[in-house]
């Protein structure tokens, strides 16, 4: 594999990077079932309403940049609010990066469990960023499409630990342990679970790294990063023997 050496970082947009780790919240809504309550008044789980509020947002959104660029007050007003926050490229050519990120929550709330969707967003919302601090203050080794291999291994080091904290906490506050507790209850450690966090991880600094925006920026790391580690966390657990309904949903009970 060719690499170039370059000695001048590559720029580090705060605001984004902050706003991209926020976006967690939506995951964590999910694996708390924050919306249990409210989905009753409703009819349904809390995960469905979740589920239709997210896939609303994702439509507005895609409507509010299909807007813009069709109208230049629309985009001079949208700059305005949240231009800090955005790429250049995302002005006039390309959909701005959280529609991606939020069609991924739609899928990763629909198909996959609770555990699996939070995982793979970690590994986006804490590896991403991570990535690009590391890569553009201390990258040195590049690869023709300008990522470092220190952003790659920052990216899967920060997602493993990031994933490795949110379990721990998952093992330690439910008192029952299950299929992605750290250890079981007789005190033997989860070995599998380790090998499949660093498969997700390794997934998801791969696809990082081989990412490109297509689709006029539909097709973006937000959206492949989140699902190749969804999907890979989902093979490595049911591989290891973890029960298929612990890690994927089935959307259509009714069906099949």
């Amino acid at each position: 594999m060719n690499t170039i050496r370059i000695s001048k970082p590559a720029g580090f947009n705060v605001y984004r990077k902050i706003w991209h780790v926020n976006g967690l919240v939506i995951p964590i809504c999910y694996y708390l079932d924050a919306f249990d309550a409210p989905g009753r008044w409703f009819g349904i789980s809390g995960r469905m309403l979740l589920f239709w509020l997210v896939f609303a947002f994702t439509a507005f959104l895609l409507i509010l940049d299909f807007a813009r660029f069709r109208w230049k007050s629309v985009n001079d007003l949208f700059f305005r609010v949240v231009g800090v926050m955005l790429k250049k490229d995302e002005k006039a050519k390309i959909i701005n990066a959280t529609i991606p990120f939020f069609f991924a929550n739609v899928i990763l709330i629909f198909f996959f469990s609770r555990e699996i969707a939070l995982l793979s967003c970690i590994f986006l919302m804490v590896g991403d960023p991570t990535a690009a601090f590391i890569g553009g203050s201390l990258g040195r080794v590049r690869f023709k499409n300008g990522k470092s291999l220190e952003g790659m291994a920052a990216f899967f080091l920060s997602g493993c630990l990031g994933s490795f904290l949110f379990l721990l906490i998952h093992t330690l506050s439910i008192p029952s342990h299950n299929d992605f507790s750290l250890y079981f209850a007789d005190g033997r450690w989860n070995i599998e679970l380790f090998f499949i966090v660093a498969a997700g991880g390794l997934a998801g600094a791969v696809s990082e790294f081989f990412s490109h925006t297509l689709w006029m920026g539909f097709l973006d790391d937000n959206l492949i990063v989140p699902l190749s580690c969804a999907l890979t966390l989902s093979a490595g657990a049911v591989i290891s023997g973890v029960r298929f309904g612990a890690v994927l949903i089935n959307p259509f009970p009714g069906v099949f």
